[in-house]
């Protein structure tokens, strides 16, 4: 999953913080280091990234592309999932995006001293360009896997894996929606599991 996913998925600011911090951090995950929801959103980012990853519709479809793109193919599914879910974003927030991804964006610029260096640098460019709506139109989405294939050693097996995004359209969209809702139905449990755990260790699980 991309960034809008990733924080759609979240619950509330501190989770959300927590699914954007989830690309920086590595190793355990030491409760004691983070507050609840910080940690919850933490830990949801990697289930959620598993669940994507291993899911049927997505593996379906990633044995369509050639041996050799199949690895890029999972970055350009991350970018699909946020586009289809620009497109559905009406079935699953009551919220407007722009209006929606508006008050992420303040949440996240009062969270900045939190972050590690990398992402506090990048949040501004983040904001300035609007990175969550940039796969909204499919010809932003194929710029952004041009910027994503420009800081990879072999570019070009990610460009040939993006060629197919056009023909591979609603096979794409298909995956998305019967991928989407599984993740989220799953999320929700992780998230009560999580909260349930907190309380009975006594630590507070917001």
């Amino acid at each position: 999953m991309n960034h809008l996913a990733h924080l759609q998925l979240a619950d509330g600011p501190a989770e959300r913080l927590g699914n954007l911090l989830g690309d920086h951090v590595r190793g355990r995950l030491d409760p004691a280091r983070w507050s609840g929801g910080v940690y919850r959103g933490l830990h949801l980012h990697r289930r959620i990234d598993s669940l994507a990853d291993h899911h049927p519709a997505a593996a379906r479809l990633r044995r369509r592309f050639p041996q050799g793109q199949r690895r890029y193919a999972g970055i350009l599914l991350d970018l699909c999932h946020d586009h289809f879910l620009i497109r559905h974003w009406s079935a699953l927030e009551d919220t407007p995006l722009r209006e929606w991804t508006g008050q992420v964006y303040a949440e996240l610029a009062e969270s900045r001293s939190a972050m590690p260096a990398p992402l506090r640098d990048a949040l501004p460019t983040m904001i300035e360009r609007d990175w969550l709506r940039a796969c909204t139109r499919l010809d932003g989405l194929e710029q952004v896997l041009a910027r994503i294939a420009q800081r990879l050693r072999r570019p070009r097996p990610l460009l040939d894996a993006g060629a197919w995004l056009r023909p591979f359209y609603p096979e794409l969209e298909g995956c998305f929606l019967e991928l989407y809702p599984a993740v989220r139905a799953t999320v929700s449990r992780e998230r009560a599991r999580l909260r349930v755990e907190m309380r009975a260790s006594g630590r507070p699980a917001g």
